[in-house]
């Protein structure tokens, strides 16, 4: 509290006053020596005066005041958000399979294409025959006995090589499996009775199918499945018919545009290589489990991620475009997967093609919980698909493709699961001078209440124990704290919860007999400590989770009522003063205190001049002590302010710096009556105004 005051000012004004006094009767006629009195100063000292940070001062519920101290001592965390690491994924694929689609391929031979045939022969008895059949056209031959006489029990048709062109769809495949369907219906009107024939690949003669001593009655069908697995099959093939005889029925009546239809349908067709059409279709599909590294005992089931990327890099030796989808299923932001999609672009051949991909995971939540073990797990699900182009291109189960899949810099801000445990002592100290800067020679607290307040930001359970706390002063003066409640207890601390996350504190408050007011006493300004503290320890939790920033966070606080024996309490206000010196001669005079006293103790009273920066001080004691205040003898509070007048002589000598000085302080040092408690309320206070008197030097 700061006051100004103009000394040199009230001074000359006194002057000016005593000098009308002139015709004043006095015993001394050459000399006369008024007196005059003023104010100089004034203060309202409280319990503000008492520390610098008025935040540690408190008061309960009665009023009285408190001094509260809090430190945060050194917080424990579970360093398991270091712990995703993922190993590198890295798999040399083969196709898994390639499919190729042909459509059916049918061919119809009409009786009169078999007549023109043999009308084409150069056998003349065989272009007779062709031309009979066709002159016959809707009657019988036995409609003319003599042409029934000439023609034999069965006609050979002499058919040869008939092409099948597939070029369309594809060149040339080899197949891994594969089936040929063979239909041949005889819609003639006289039986097949003897067939044979082959189909070939017409660059090589390799024969795929072969029949031999095939009979079909009229209206009838010959069908039969064949297995290409192994084969190599071309886009042009022959019908090698190499016999072709039918059983003659001369009362049947000819119609040429009866025919036999041949239908080859192919049916999955699994090609080991093939230069063809493909049809749009998966060439690799993998679904992949993969477990963390470096573990330890951490089972984890799901974790949050605050940064980091996956890297995908594929490369392909296929001669096609391949769209390739990665998926993360069991990664998701709000719910829905991590998935990214590429295009490898075509391979030239005997050389391969790579693409990069590259995707922030930020926030991503990821479901560590797969199977086998259902912790510590990622899966992966990798597809490779060709397109439809109607293009040609080769391709083969021996072409690859190329995934390596990597994460970035992945840093979890969550994580849950089994954490492991921990069981940790660690020492440490700090300094505070909330009590050793408290102005006081000495002083004895009736009670001092400690606490240990632990929040637990951690969702695991645990125990904070602490061994030792010893308090120690400036003067190498130490004391251990001893409490039945607060040191050498190990305290249980429940887990934080979460959704939503919320800490959980727990305290332990001192007992009754601890010896914390003699710590207090002791003007401790130092405490060391040693703490042991475990967590996770005893039935494995395998929901315990713990985020970035969750930690234990112990908290030592030490509240000490102001309910106590006390010596030599200072409490002190410094007032500026704004002073000039004017040479003025006085024969004395004296400084008083005129006192309120709002405390329950007495105090006596000092004032110090002060002249800076020069540093010269004049420091006046009162004559008297300050009463202390009347009190309530049931409460102990104060009833009403007691008045006292404290004299501080000070002599002319003294003068010339008291009215050169530019600050005051006011001093009252407060006692308690012996061996007794006095309870100080937190609206109690001491108003103290320093007044002056002057006794001029006047001469005639």
């Amino acid at each position: 509290m700061v006051k100004h005051a103009n000394i040199t000012k009230l001074l000359i004004l006194c002057l000016l006053i005593f000098s009308t006094f002139s015709c004043r009767k006095v015993f001394k006629p050459t000399e006369w020596h008024p007196e005059a009195v003023f104010p100089i100063a004034y203060t309202d000292l409280t319990l503000k005066n008492l520390i610098t940070d008025t935040t540690h001062l408190q008061s309960d519920s009665a009023g009285v005041a408190t001094l509260f101290f809090e430190q945060k001592l050194d917080s424990l965390s579970f360093d398991v958000l270091d712990t995703i690491h993922v190993p590198p994924f890295y798999n040399n694929f083969k196709l898994d399979s390639l499919k190729l689609t042909v459509p059916p391929f049918v061919q119809t031979l009409t009786f009169g294409q078999l007549a023109r045939a043999l009308q084409a022969s150069s056998d003349p008895s065989t272009s007779l025959l062709g031309n009979l059949i066709l002159s016959f056209q809707g009657r019988t031959l036995a409609s003319d006995p003599f042409i029934s006489l000439l023609v034999q029990n069965t006609i050979p048709i002499p058919l040869g090589k008939i092409p099948i062109n597939l070029n369309q769809f594809f060149q040339s495949a080899t197949l891994r499996s594969g089936t040929l369907d063979l239909k041949i219906i005889n819609n003639f009107p006289m039986k097949v009775n003897d067939l044979d024939f082959a189909i070939e690949n017409a660059s090589d003669s390799a024969v795929l199918i072969q029949e031999t001593g095939i009979q079909i009655d009229k209206n009838s069908v010959f069908e039969k499945v064949y297995d290409l697995s192994g084969k190599t099959v071309e886009g042009q093939l022959v019908a090698d018919v190499s016999k072709l005889e039918l059983l003659t029925d001369k009362n049947a009546v000819i119609d040429t545009n009866q025919a036999i239809q041949i239908s080859m349908t192919f049916s999955d067709l699994q090609v080991e290589s093939a230069t063809a059409i493909f049809p749009e279709q998966d060439v690799i599909s993998d679904h992949e489990s993969v477990a963390l590294e470096d573990m330890g005992q951490l089972e984890l089931k799901e974790a949050l991620v605050l940064e980091g990327s996956v890297a995908l890099d594929v490369t392909s030796t296929i001669q096609d475009s391949i769209f390739m989808t990665f998926v993360m299923p069991k990664a998701t932001l709000l719910g829905v997967p991590l998935v990214f999609n590429g295009v490898v672009p075509p391979a030239p051949v005997g050389g391969s093609r790579t693409t990069h991909l590259e995707v922030p995971v930020d926030h991503y939540a990821l479901n560590l919980s797969a199977p086998p073990d259902y912790f510590n797990t990622l899966e992966y699900d990798f597809t490779a698909h060709v397109k439809y182009t109607g293009k040609k291109v080769y391709l083969s189960l021996e072409d690859s493709v190329v995934i390596s899949i990597a994460t970035k810099g992945i840093r979890p801000e969550y994580v849950r699961g089994y954490l492991g445990s921990l069981d940790t002592s660690f020492s440490s100290n700090f300094t505070t001078d909330i009590f050793s800067k408290i102005p006081a020679v000495s002083l004895v607290p009736a009670t001092v209440n400690a606490r240990l307040k632990v929040v637990n930001g951690l969702g695991v359970k645990g125990e904070v124990e602490i061994n030792v706390l010893t308090a120690s002063n400036k003067n190498g003066e130490a004391l251990q704290a001893q409490d039945d409640s607060l040191v050498g207890i190990p305290l249980p601390i429940a887990a934080a919860t979460n959704p939503p996350f919320q800490e959980v504190t727990t305290v332990v408050k001192s007992s009754s007999n601890s010896n914390f007011p003699s710590i207090v006493s002791l003007f401790p300004d130092q405490f060391a400590y040693e703490i042991h503290a475990t967590v996770g320890v005893g039935e494995k939790d395998t929901n315990s989770f713990v985020f970035s920033n969750s930690k234990l966070k112990p908290t030592l606080e030490i509240e000490m009522p102001l309910n106590l024996s006390l010596h030599g309490l200072v409490l002190r206000d410094t007032i500026a003063l704004q002073s000039s010196y004017n040479g003025m001669e006085t024969v004395g005079g004296a400084l008083s205190i005129l006192a309120y006293n709002g405390f329950p103790f007495s105090a006596t009273v000092r004032i110090i001049f002060i002249q800076s920066p020069l540093g010269q001080t004049v420091v006046l004691n009162g004559d008297a002590p300050m009463l202390a205040a009347d009190v309530d003898p049931v409460t102990g509070r104060a009833i009403t302010k007691k008045y006292s007048k404290i004299t501080l002589p000070f002599s002319s000598d003294d003068l010339t710096n008291i009215s050169l000085a530019n600050q005051v302080i006011i001093e009252a040092i407060f006692d308690t009556p012996s061996d007794q408690k006095v309870k100080v309320y937190s609206d109690e206070s001491a108003q103290l105004t320093l007044t002056g008197k002057l006794v001029p030097k006047i001469s005639k």
